[in-house]
């Protein structure tokens, strides 16, 4: 019997100490604690509780439990609490009222306590004060709105994609920089092969960013143009070192490079024409001098003894001199045509204009230099072949084809001019039976950095600037020029100029 009551002394004085270390946790919690009965009147607060709300545990013991409830809670959530309670737990933000009247926020999680037998006794409530939390809250809000405004109205696209080559996220400019309806347009597409022209143009921005932070290259609009974009991008990795996302700031930079593509191309050809005309110049000063040189010497020589020669010796003299000057002529009018073309002076006059009679005139041009070499010039043009071109340039074209089918032709040789109807356009061609072009030689026929004199078949002498002239003058009435030839097998120079629609 004895025994008996000793045990439940010392069983009576663990469950003191218990309760004392209970008392004593719940005390030193930071959290408000508060105990109500099951009609949600205060029956026990801890020391943080008092403190936060800023009220005596006289004021609390008996009072309902909203007294620290603010009226600007959601009344209808409010109602809700004490009853889902019951049913086990309840869990939420709340706003709740200090003694003086001051609003805060906590976070409160509430839970029954049941006796022995299941039944409940008693509802426990845990709060915490999340004022600061709240605070911090809404200044990330206010960022993450301010960052999203400067989003959306930045001018420049701002992306996220995976490395897959899907977006998960655009701003209204890259939308509109690729030409899409809208972000759910943009961001349903394969970046791989709907964006890029060249799939390694991707791979290559890539890894120019990775060490330059920059990177230039085209992409594929929906409509399917070309932009160029300038890229500032990175890699978003994971503590693996795997790459999650590319991000980047993309900016339409399309007026730029092609300004940069444009100079590039205009130093290129200030190179080639700076070495063209050097070329050219040296060419014509040796072409000129030479010329010149007879032209002073006969004339020279019949000055000095004018009374030695015999008439016909003079009139030989005279001969040479005229064909010194003419040739001289020639090659001064055709370097002022060059020079002319150069600086854009022709203005191009299209009419009406019958071939047939263009031809024929130039040949009644040349048929005295022909008729010198025996050679026979013949016109298969059918009269009424219509074109639409600048006669004066047109018979510029035949005057300098004819004449170098003449140069080029050994004695008793044929020249034949021809034309045949090709859709809107007319095919006039120049054959002779001459010495024909090397294929080396026939690709440089029309480039001016190619030009060089050669002698013709009784040593004349030229510059071959006529054909470039050609070259200019077709191209400006709206046709191609082009030749066809063997060496030692003649040469045909073909050129294509605009048919007059209306025929007779």
């Amino acid at each position: 019997m004895l025994k008996k009551e000793e045990d439940k002394i010392q069983d009576k004085s663990t469950l003191e100490k218990r309760l004392v270390l209970l008392s004593h946790t719940v005390q030193s919690m930071k959290e408000c604690v508060t105990i109500t009965d099951i009609n949600d009147r205060i029956i026990f607060v801890n020391d943080a509780f008092m403190k936060t709300y800023g009220y005596e545990e006289s004021e609390l013991m008996g009072q309902h439990i909203s007294m620290v409830r603010s009226p600007n809670n959601d009344q209808e959530r409010i109602r809700k609490i004490l009853p889902q309670t019951k049913e086990g737990s309840w869990q939420g933000e709340l706003i709740n009222r200090k003694k003086d009247g001051t609003d805060f926020p906590i976070y409160i999680s509430s839970t029954i306590v049941t006796d022995e037998d299941g039944k409940t006794i008693a509802l426990v409530g845990i709060a915490t004060d999340i004022t600061e939390r709240k605070k911090a809250e809404e200044t990330l809000r206010k960022t993450e709105v301010q960052y999203r405004n400067l989003v959306e109205s930045m001018p420049d696209g701002i992306y996220r994609s995976t490395p897959e080559g899907r977006f998960v996220e655009v701003n209204p400019a890259m939308v509109k920089i690729l030409g899409y309806d809208d972000k759910e347009d943009l961001m349903s597409i394969d970046i791989k092969t709907q964006l890029y022209f060249d799939l390694s143009d991707r791979d290559s921005a890539i890894l120019t960013e990775q060490f330059e932070e920059m990177a230039v290259y085209p992409l594929k609009k929906k409509d399917g143009s070309k932009i160029w974009v300038e890229d500032h991008g990175w890699l978003v990795n994971d503590a693996h070192g795997n790459t999650l996302f590319h991000e980047g700031i993309l900016r339409d930079v399309t007026d730029r490079v092609q300004i940069e593509l444009q100079l590039q191309k205009y130093a290129v050809d200030l190179k080639v024409s700076n070495e063209t005309k050097d070329k050219l110049f040296s060419i014509i000063a040796h072409d000129l001098r030479s010329p010149f040189n007879s032209i002073l010497g006969f004339s020279q020589l019949l000055f000095d003894e004018y009374q030695s020669f015999s008439d016909e010796e003079k009139k030989s003299f005279i001969f040479k001199i005229k064909q010194s000057a003419e040739k001289t002529l020639t090659l001064l009018e055709n370097l002022l045509t060059w020079a002319r073309l150069q600086q854009g002076a022709f203005k191009v006059s299209p009419e009406k204009n019958d071939l047939y009679l263009i031809a024929g005139q130039q040949i009644e041009l040349l048929r005295h230099t022909a008729d010198l070499k025996k050679i026979s010039l013949i016109s298969a043009i059918s009269p009424g072949t219509f074109i639409q071109v600048d006669r004066a340039m047109i018979k510029t074209v035949l005057l300098n084809l004819i004449s170098n089918a003449i140069k080029f032709t050994v004695p008793e040789g044929i020249i034949t001019l021809n034309s045949r109807k090709q859709g809107k356009q007319v095919e006039i061609s120049v054959t002779d039976t001459g010495i024909g072009i090397s294929s080396d030689d026939l690709e440089s026929l029309f480039k001016v950095g190619h030009i060089r004199s050669t002698l013709g078949t009784s040593n004349e002498t030229g510059t071959g600037l006529g054909l470039i002239i050609c070259k200019e003058f077709v191209e400006l009435n709206g046709g191609h020029i082009w030749a066809e030839s063997e060496a030692g097998k003649g040469s045909t120079f073909f050129f294509t100029v605009p048919s007059n629609i209306v025929q007779g």
